[in-house]
């Protein structure tokens, strides 16, 4: 339990040192150690992008005055709307603010290249490792979830999962894949309780790339 609870600690303080630069609009070289990184974030703040600045600390007070006032409703989903219509209107990628860009319209195809040994032999101590890590953060950060819902974790199914999602990422030519401690904080504060919650994400996503992805 100590090693998860230090696990997803580290883990948050990390994803949010890596964010501060960003909500301020500059950019920081990221280092071995949290707190050089902290340091660099701390002596560049005056690099800091004002417009970009502004947006990321507004979007961020309108979230938290949504979830103490009204907490039913889907701040995350109207904000990126919102933030979307704003670019188009007021043309943020002319005022130095940074946006996402190109979103390819085209979904990915199957790829069954054939493993070598050569090639199996180099990615197999890599590949451990990497699995093993992402096992550690995806349990962690179910376990962090369930201790609030009061729900039990089995650490069998959750690995039986994201084996099948590694297998099917690698066939689509896809990075491997892991649990998210942001996204996953971020499906519990809008409200999702079953697997459909990711199930209508995913959907949305694909009919983003099909139909929306071509005018953005």
């Amino acid at each position: 339990h100590s090693v998860l609870v230090g696990f997803a600690t580290a883990a948050a303080i990390i994803i949010a040192m890596s964010q501060i630069p960003t909500l301020l609009g500059y950019a920081v070289v990221s280092h071995a150690h949290v707190f050089e990184t902290l340091i660099d974030t701390i002596l560049y703040t005056g690099t800091a992008h004002w417009p970009t600045a502004l947006l990321g600390i507004a979007a961020v007070l309108i979230v938290l005055f949504s979830k103490r006032f009204f907490p039913r409703l889907p701040i995350q989903l109207i904000l990126l709307v919102g933030a979307g219509v704003a670019s188009y209107v007021w043309a943020f990628s002319a005022q130095g603010i940074a946006l996402v860009g190109y979103i390819p319209s085209a979904l990915p195809s199957l790829n069954f290249n054939v493993l070598t040994y050569d090639t199996f032999t180099v990615l197999l101590g890599k590949a451990f490792v990497i699995s093993i890590v992402g096992f550690v953060e995806t349990y962690a950060i179910a376990r962090s979830i369930a201790r609030k819902s009061k729900e039990r974790i089995d650490a069998n199914q959750e690995l039986v999962g994201q084996g099948l999602a590694n297998t099917m990422s690698g066939f689509l030519g896809g990075f491997p894949v892991s649990g998210s401690f942001s996204l996953s904080a971020l499906n519990v504060s809008s409200g999702a309780r079953t697997r459909l919650a990711s199930v209508f994400a995913a959907m949305f996503v694909l009919l983003t790339i099909v139909f929306l992805a071509p005018y953005m």
